[in-house]
């Protein structure tokens, strides 16, 4: 069985109802300009699955618990503000109501944004 390859160039541009490459690149760039993490005053997210964290680290090295209400495991987070330079990191595998973190600076606070 062989698999035919439509090409770029197969597209109808006539505007027929069939997709174009600027139809497609216009869907694109909208959809891309929609995505919203919101404001995080309220906890809560637009059109992104995430939550916000405030968190402040003690010592360096020491395991912070930073609450979410994602109800899944997080796969990731950003540090979107924070009061200095440092660096975080998984210091345990998180789960369905916690992520758990470690720090490299003393005193880091900020920002996490966990998706």
């Amino acid at each position: 069985m062989r698999i035919a390859r439509r090409s770029i160039k197969s597209f109808d541009p006539s505007g027929s109802g069939h997709l174009t490459v600027n139809s497609f690149m216009e869907d694109t760039v909208k959809a891309l300009h929609s995505i919203q993490f919101g404001s995080g005053l309220s906890g809560g997210a637009e059109n992104i699955e995430c939550d916000f964290a405030t968190i402040t680290f003690g010592v360096a090295g020491t395991e912070l618990t930073a609450a979410h209400a994602l109800k899944r495991v997080p796969i990731g987070m950003w540090m979107i503000k924070s009061d200095r330079v440092g660096n975080i990191y998984n210091s345990a595998s998180a789960d369905s109501a916690s992520a758990y973190l470690k720090s490299d600076t003393d005193s880091l606070s900020g920002v996490l944004i966990i998706v």
